[in-house]
């Protein structure tokens, strides 16, 4: 344990330990920092910390191949970290949202402290950016509180439950299945066109047998991320056709209701959405015409 300006910081060095310190002390945990040093920064202060940087676990990436590949990453990994750990031919194509949305998001030294975990775990934040390339790719959450043990549940499952949440409630890394059959894009709008918060954002996956969208998930433009049912729903031709991208990408603009910020009013997040996803579709669909086998 050390004291810091800001209250006593504790050094776990296993899951179990930090989340009973957690609980014990009504700490909160500490990873990348940014968020809490924005808390700090605003008068929030905890009576302690838990920091996770001992914890091994919580810092690597693991891809397993075949037809269908599985990756897992743990919660501590950094934005920049796993933007590189996906910079590979698989990764580029099938979890390409989650390694574009990694490499884009906010600025590079945010990129380097920020941790995946604390993107999906922090509440009131509607803005993350990993949040809605999780989601589409259905991705799986794991999470370890004293009550349950270890748990795991769909990462869109806990995003809409995070205050229903153990306070103790640690993230602890993800889970994606990819088939060879699936690509994805990722694309942001901010005000001024790099880093910062989005004022929109959206992941897309492909079902590379159809070329056809299977997931639309649009985040930041409201309190939680959107699924776009309808506008899956509607193609009858083959992307990358162009209009079938301004067909699918304007119908989002009614599955959505823009929310007001400091940021950017309601009324213009909703209406920059159609080209945003458009933005992705063709990232996907770019990924299904250059990544054909997945790299093998």
């Amino acid at each position: 344990m050390r004291e810091g300006v800001h209250g006593r910081v504790h050094h776990p060095i296993a899951v179990g330990e930090a989340v009973r310190l957690c609980a014990e002390l009504d700490a909160k945990y500490l990873a990348g920092g940014t968020w809490v040093m924005r808390e700090i920064s605003h008068g929030q202060r905890a009576h302690a910390y838990i920091a996770l940087d001992a914890i091994k676990d919580l810092r690597t990436v693991s891809i397993t191949g075949g037809p269908e590949i599985s990756l897992r990453i743990g919660a501590g990994v950094t934005h920049a970290e796993l933007a590189g750990a996906l910079d590979t031919p698989d990764g580029r194509t099938r979890f390409g949202a989650l390694q574009q949305s990694a490499a884009q998001s906010a600025f590079t030294q945010v990129r380097n402290l920020a941790t995946i975990g604390g993107n999906v775990a922090v509440r009131g934040f509607p803005d993350a950016d990993l949040v809605p390339a999780l989601i589409a790719l259905d991705a799986q959450v794991e999470l370890t509180t004293l009550r349950d043990g270890d748990t795991c549940m769909p990462v869109e499952e806990l995003v809409n439950s995070r205050e229903k949440q153990p306070a103790e409630t640690l993230v602890t890394g993800f889970r994606i299945r990819s088939t060879e059959f699936q690509q994805s894009g990722f694309a942001r709008l901010t005000i001024r066109g790099g880093g910062e918060y989005p004022i929109a954002n959206a992941a897309v996956v492909l079902s590379r047998s159809a070329s056809r969208p299977s997931r639309i998930v649009v985040g930041s433009v409201e309190k939680t991320p959107v699924r776009c049912v309808a506008a899956e729903a509607m193609p009858d031709a083959e992307i990358p056709d162009e209009d079938l991208i301004t067909a699918i990408s304007e119908r989002t603009r009614l599955e959505v209701m823009g929310r007001e910020s400091a940021e950017a009013p309601g009324w213009y997040r909703r209406a920059v959405t159609p080209t945003v996803v458009a933005r992705a579709l063709r990232s996907a669909s770019r990924a299904v015409e250059t990544g054909g086998d997945g790299g093998n």
